[in-house]
């Protein structure tokens, strides 16, 4: 009887356990493809993790310094990185000064071909991306200012471009990519 007691246990908390995992799964799925709340029509989702990643033409230094990743799978951070790499003082780049602390509003891995796809402009990508290449888009909120051509502009909102695979920055650009 003690031993049928003790199967029982075990196989009620097997239950438990596999149910616990399943649904965290599915949170995590969601998570990556809807990590803002809204669905992106056209978005292939959810991301994989591929191990080791595939190396992009980032990797031969073009684009601007980023997130040091973790290990050399795709992608190579999580979403919690870019926001510790905000917090700590991001190098923006391209001419964008962060006048405050900024907030990650949004971080959603996806292609540069879908970013490209259902973002509102196309974003100066490397030559000879492959439109599958997986990047990390993040949106901040804050104060910021551009310096360019003719005097600086104030915005309020910037949206950062990464390559999944080596964290460079690929793109800084002046306005929400996403809708």
């Amino acid at each position: 009887m003690r031993r049928r007691n003790i199967l029982l246990g075990t196989l009620a908390l097997a239950v438990v356990v596999a149910t616990i995992g399943g649904v965290a799964y599915a949170l995590h799925t969601r998570t990556q493809a809807q990590a803002d709340g809204k669905s992106y029509p056209g978005l292939h989702a959810p991301v994989s993790v591929v191990c080791p990643g595939p190396t992009s033409s980032t990797t031969t230094g073009q684009g601007g310094r980023g997130i040091r990743p973790r290990n050399d799978c795709t992608p190579s951070f999580t979403q919690q990185d870019v926001r510790d790499y905000v917090a700590h003082g991001a190098f923006l780049g391209f001419g964008f000064q962060a006048d405050g602390q900024p907030t990650v509003t949004r971080v959603i891995f996806l292609t540069i071909g879908d970013l490209d796809r259902v973002g509102r402009q196309q974003i100066g990508r490397p030559v000879n991306t492959p439109a599958d290449m997986l990047v990390c888009y993040a949106e901040l909120s804050g104060p910021f200012t551009l310096y360019g051509v003719g005097s600086p502009e104030s915005l309020s909102t910037i949206s950062m471009v990464f390559d999944a695979h080596t964290g460079t920055t690929l793109a800084t650009v002046a306005a929400p990519l996403l809708g």
